[in-house]
């Protein structure tokens, strides 16, 4: 399971993360403002925009 919380700026969201393994799950992705690219992987994923 990941959680990443993104800022108000444009993001490729979750490339912070540590590792691809870690998005593998039930993640959550809260991208905020700004234009963004949110990605989910397998599992039961929440990504919220801005």
């Amino acid at each position: 399971m990941a959680t990443f919380t993104g800022s108000n700026g444009a993001e490729i969201l979750p490339n912070l993360l540590i590792g691809p393994v870690q998005a593998v799950g039930n993640d959550f992705i809260d991208a905020l403002g700004g234009d963004d690219i949110a990605i989910g992987w397998s599992g039961d994923d929440v990504i919220r925009g801005g």
